[in-house]
């Protein structure tokens, strides 16, 4: 996968997605219906799961087919091979011999001339697949925090400032109509187009950002160990540009 079909795989899986969003809000706004907001709260958490699954997926697949070293690569790579090799002692648990894990050891010490391509198995159509990225099924920002330092993206310290809108009133009550019940929690969350329009803004501007992050990354590099000081200075970049985006948004609905 070449840099230009990573940068499509990401752009063009937003855009498609982003077009429903907007879609369905246009009917919202026009409709005023309860059932209306109810769909879009299913329809918005089914993109804020799928393209965070979907845009991180293809990262991990676009490096599995490059001719990177694990050891010119970030530890959270390292851990990948380490969590991948764990699986050979895993399977011998009940094995009275240490054979396996002396196997292990061998394999841990060749580090160095292993190639990311070598062991990183990313098959991007299987959208069951839960083998490096698991959203649970439910990605609260504490699996997103897992799922970035999976891929090596920093959790940003914006993020907890949205922690109690996105896992208590977006995905709370977003269960809550998936489970079927009658009544969601209305408390600072009332079904209306203000309320669905704020989180909305506040969702796109998430995944947004993160699609935008794993470009830089791509672009320079930054998921090279000898990026140290560059990454850095990228991850504070996106964190700034988060608060200024969250500020806009409280101001626009306040």
């Amino acid at each position: 996968m070449t840099i230009e079909n990573f940068e499509d795989h990401l752009i063009n899986d937003w855009l498609w997605r982003k077009r429903e969003i907007s879609e369905l809000i246009l009917i919202a706004e026009q409709s005023e219906n309860s059932v209306i907001y109810k769909s879009f709260l299913l329809l918005l958490y089914a993109h804020w799961e799928g393209y965070i699954k979907k845009s991180c997926k293809t990262y991990l697949y676009y490096l599995s087919k490059s001719e990177y070293k694990f050891c010119d690569l970030t530890d959270n790579f390292k851990a990948l091979l380490v969590k991948e090799m764990g699986k050979v002692l895993d399977a011998s648990k009940y094995s009275l011999t240490i054979e396996n894990e002396l196997s292990l050891i061998s394999k841990l010490n060749s580090l160095s001339n292993l190639k990311i391509s070598k062991k990183l198995k990313i098959n991007l159509n299987n959208e069951k697949d839960k083998s490096y990225i698991n959203t649970q099924d439910n990605l609260s920002t504490n699996v997103l925090k897992n799922i970035l330092k999976l891929v090596g993206l920093e959790y940003k310290e914006q993020y907890d400032l949205k922690k109690s809108l996105i896992d208590i009133k977006f995905l709370g009550n977003r269960n809550s109509i998936g489970h079927g019940s009658i009544e969601i929690d209305e408390e600072d969350f009332e079904l209306e187009i203000v309320t669905m329009k704020k989180l909305r803004d506040t969702v796109v501007l998430i995944l947004e950002s993160l699609r935008d992050e794993l470009l830089e990354f791509v672009r320079n590099e930054f998921f090279l160990n000898t990026k140290g000081e560059e990454r850095v200075v990228c991850m504070e970049k996106f964190n700034e540009e988060l608060r200024v985006g969250f500020a806009e948004i409280e101001s626009r609905y306040s």
